[in-house]
Order: structure tokens, then C-alpha cells, then sequence
């Protein structure tokens, strides 16, 4: 994952300019919404208290094996944190636990979202190139692209 996004980071594909990218084994943190902890922190904590970040742009991408640790820490551990989540290779199913209202501002998602009030684009759940391959590149460059431009304002 650390290689396909260097690819992606390194070239400023989809606009993303400075970026600060964190990323956690699926393998090793299957469901694991508290992964990468180290003295009680989830890394994005750590992160987050060693960089100023931008809240209006920060992004969730969970993938594969991944899947199931990025939906607990995308819709129960840090929901306020994204202005925009993508579930890529959906394996698995959840709901965030707090709506838009509930959170003050309407987050950007890919799928299942829409009863919490995210915003959807008009072809969610993905269904363009790659969509019906686990692993698909193609599947890959339209989630890293899907945040260009996404704010929480």
C-alpha cells in the first residue's frame, strides 16, 4: 500500500499538494479501529499532534483487508476526523455511527453512507473500471482521485 500511494503522492495526483499519508497493515489490524497504537494513541492522533493538519482535508481510504479496521475508525474511533471516506473492495458492511447532523458538517463518502447524511457522488456505490476486481489498480486511481477537491465545508 506504503508503494501505491508514493506513486500516487509523489506525482500530486488528484491536486492533493502536501500530504501527510498514514498507512496500517490490513493483515495485521483486520478490524482494528485503534490500530497502530502506541501509549493508548491511534496513530492519527499521533499524527495529528505532530503536524498541523488541515480537518477540511482529511481523507479516509480503506482498502482490502483494510476495509474492516477503516470502517471502525472512519464511523466509531475518529468519524469527526474525515471530511471524505472511501471504503474501496467492500468487504465488509457498517454505518457510521453519528449522522452529518449529528457531527456538524456532511462528509463525503462512497457507499452505504447516504442514510447518515453523507454526501454521495451520482455513482455510488462505485461502479466504474475495476469495480467487480478485489485489488483493481483502476479501482485504486478512481479512489485516490475521488478526493480532489472534497472539504468538509
Amino acid at each position: 500500500m506504503m508503494q501505491n500511494m508514493l506513486q500516487f503522492v509523489d506525482a500530486d495526483y488528484a491536486g492533493m499538494g502536501s500530504v501527510i499519508v498514514g498507512i496500517l497493515d490490513g493483515s495485521d489490524y483486520f478490524s482494528d479501529g485503534e490500530a497502530g497504537a502506541a501509549d493508548g494513541e491511534v496513530m492519527i492522533d499521533d499524527v495529528r499532534s505532530k503536524y498541523d493538519i488541515d480537518n477540511d482535508r482529511t481523507y479516509l481510504l480503506s482498502e482490502s483487508a483494510g476495509t474492516t479496521s477503516g470502517l471502525v475508525l472512519g464511523f466509531e474511533v475518529r468519524q469527526s476526523y474525515f471530511a471524505a471516506f472511501w471504503a474501496n473492495d467492500v468487504n465488509a458492511a457498517a454505518s457510521p455511527g453519528q449522522t452529518a447532523a449529528e457531527l456538524g458538517f456532511e462528509p463525503w463518502g462512497n457507499a452505504g453512507m447516504d442514510e447518515a447524511g453523507y454526501r454521495l457522488p451520482s455513482d455510488a456505490p462505485y461502479s466504474g473500471a475495476g469495480s467487480g476486481t478485489h485489488g483493481s489498480t483502476e479501482q485504486f486511481v478512481a479512489a485516490i482521485g475521488f478526493f480532489e477537491g472534497k472539504s468538509r465545508q
